[in-house]
């Protein structure tokens, strides 16, 4: 008997913390409510909607700033949050707008103590280009100060344009290179917006892409690269991997 009431009292709680672990996950298995920014909301709109048209969308709530984030992707922050189902529905159907989602908090393991904080727009694409100067091998280097900056943008872009800014107390840029190339049609593009973190290494996913075989190109020296604003905090290192998963370069910030 007394061997009977045990297995119950465990199949009970068992029981308890499934049901637990269900709320706490949520429908579906979609992050709960507190693992979303509130406020924060990705937009993904149509090649010919711009910045006015996601304001006109989200102006019902109070839109505070619209960011660009690259590939027909936008961040949008507004004073007044319903709540992600009252946006959704607020949008359903206007002209451009494509798809709408919290900005989620994610989250490298399933365990509270090591839960590290990255939000899926971290990571942001500052200029790209063929001539970089540099090495002959891929490399990454972090730039942490408005200075280095400014000598890197110069670099690319001369003195036709000042440099972006950036807050260096929140953020840093990481320089992508791909190295010497024999060749034009070498380029480098951001593969994802997000920077997630496991154990204190960050993976920034970078496409490198390559002249399709049999197309001639011109043959001239090319050294292309990209320039990334990064989220600072909650890693050690930054790995550059490609699409395939191969490590390209590591960084560590400073």
């Amino acid at each position: 008997m007394r061997s009977r009431q045990s297995s119950i009292l465990v199949l009970v709680a068992l029981a308890l913390l499934a049901g637990c672990a269900a709320r706490a996950a949520g429908p579906s298995g979609a992050p709960a409510a507190r693992d979303r920014v509130p406020g924060r909301y990705l937009v993904t709109a149509a090649p010919e909607a711009g910045p006015a048209a996601i304001r006109k969308a989200f102006r019902p709530w109070g839109v505070e700033r619209v960011e660009d984030l690259g590939t027909h992707t936008w961040l949008v922050r507004i004073r007044h949050d319903p709540g992600p189902a009252a946006v959704a529905h607020g949008v359903r159907g206007i002209a451009g707008i494509r798809a709408v989602q919290p900005d989620y908090i994610y989250r490298a393991t399933g365990s509270p103590a090591r839960t590290i904080r990255t939000v899926p727009q971290s990571v942001r694409v500052l200029a790209t280009a063929s001539q970089c100067g540099g090495g002959n091998a891929p490399s990454a280097s972090w730039i942490g100060s408005s200075q280095g900056l400014r000598t890197v943008w110069r670099r690319i872009h001369g003195t036709r344009r000042p440099p972006p800014v950036i807050d260096f107390r929140n953020d840093g840029v990481v320089l992508v290179s791909m190295g010497r190339r024999p060749t034009g049609g070498y380029r480098l593009a951001l593969a994802g917006g997000f920077l997630p973190v496991n154990k204190g290494s960050a993976t920034l996913r970078v496409n490198w892409i390559t002249p399709s075989p049999g197309h001639v190109r011109a043959r001239v020296i090319s050294r292309p690269c990209l320039l990334l604003r990064v989220p600072r905090g909650g890693y050690r290192e930054i790995r550059v991997v490609d699409r395939h998963g191969r490590v390209r370069a590591t960084v560590r910030p400073h």
